[in-house]
Order: C-alpha cells, then sequence, then structure tokens
C-alpha cells in the first residue's frame, strides 16, 4: 500500500471495500472522485515527488471525507434532497489494514526500538490498471490487455481469454499488447466435457 494516496478532483476510482454494498459502494465499483472536503484550518506541505518531478500537496490533517459519483441505478435515493443520487461519501478507514512494526533506530543504551503504527486510508485506489478478477462482471467503455497469461501459472484459468474479449461493447475499444496467438486459443478452449455439458443446457 502506497503511504500516500493521490486524490485529484476528476480522476477515476475504484472502492476496494464493501463500504454499503447495498447501495452499490462496493468492493470494485468504479466512480469518479467528485470532491475532497477539508477539515477546517487544514494546512498544506509541498512535497516534490522523486519520480515525476511534481509539486504535490499533503494536508494535515488528513480530509475529512471524499464524495465520489458512482452509477447507483435509477431507483437510488440521494443522500440529500438537493444532491445529485450517483453522489456518495467515503470516509477514512483503519478498520481493513493491520497494525504494522516499523524499525527504529536504536536507544542510547543500544536497545531495539520499533513503532507500531496502523494506516487509515480513504477505501479507494485509482484504477489505471485491474486484474481479470476485478473486470468480471464490468462493462468497459475501453480496455487494454497487457498479457493474456499470468507468469503465476497457477492464477491463469481458461476462462479468461473470454472473459477479457467480453468487457467491452465495441471492437475499436479494445486492444492488446500481446497478439492472440493459436497456441493462447489452443489453451483456452474449453475441454469437451464443458461443451457437451453446455450443449445439454441449452
Amino acid at each position: 500500500m502506497a503511504p500516500y494516496l493521490d486524490l485529484v478532483p476528476g480522476m477515476p476510482i475504484q472502492i476496494t471495500q464493501n463500504v454499503r454494498a447495498e447501495k452499490l459502494a462496493a468492493n470494485g465499483t468504479l466512480g469518479t472522485l467528485e470532491k475532497i472536503i477539508y477539515q477546517p484550518g487544514t494546512a498544506f506541505r509541498l512535497v516534490c515527488d522523486g519520480v515525476s518531478g511534481v509539486i504535490v500537496k499533503i494536508p494535515h490533517p488528513p480530509p475529512e471525507a471524499i464524495i465520489v459519483r458512482i452509477p447507483r441505478g435509477p431507483l437510488a435515493k440521494s443522500i440529500a434532497s438537493d444532491i445529485d443520487s450517483d453522489l456518495f461519501p467515503l470516509f477514512y478507514t483503519s478498520e481493513s489494514y493491520k497494525p504494522c512494526d516499523l524499525s527504529l533506530p536504536l536507544s542510547p543504551s543500544g536497545e531495539p526500538r520499533k513503532l507500531s503504527v496502523k494506516i487509515g486510508q480513504f477505501p479507494l485506489v485509482c484504477p489505471v490498471g485491474s486484474t481479470i478478477y476485478k473486470v468480471q462482471g464490468e462493462t468497459l467503455e475501453a480496455m487494454v490487455v497487457t498479457e493474456w497469461r499470468s507468469q503465476i501459472a497457477i492464477t491463469n484459468k481458461k476462462e479468461q481469454l473470454y472473459l477479457l474479449v467480453s468487457r467491452v461493447t465495441s471492437r475499436n475499444a479494445f486492444a492488446t499488447l500481446e497478439p492472440i496467438t493459436p497456441e493462447i486459443v489452443a489453451w483456452a478452449h474449453p475441454s469437451k466435457e464443458a461443451l457437451e455439458e453446455e450443449a445439454r443446457l441449452k
């Protein structure tokens, strides 16, 4: 987990916990960050990102909440009468994260020291990439497949080829960095037993 979570209004987000699954704010839900709600008197520290060179603002204390826009359907009720029903608040959470120990320099007497901390974050990430399992059941406007099979063989399933090519609504919305080779197609071909069972169920 990154020690800091970049938050930019308008950025795409994906919820990482079942916040309120019955209200469609569930693990894997895609949306957009609409607003960051800072606490009164928040101070900002300017920090230069060592990789990108971008200057970012780190607030203290952390924001009270953020507002995200997620597709909640025509029957969803808004949190207030004058607010769009697709807008939903997310709050800081630390419940899902285990405490971790940070090693500190030795004490003056030579004793080892450590600091036990528990990270708190908003339950979301910027969805620049996704696993096969995360896109299952999603309908996407566009998708780029970086690889057809994982290098970790135990995670590969024959169904993943179909699952990947069937997530988008248009052929032009699909791209891949690796060609679909005859070997990949043969590997993903369902077994004779599976095809016979599908024919029987029809």
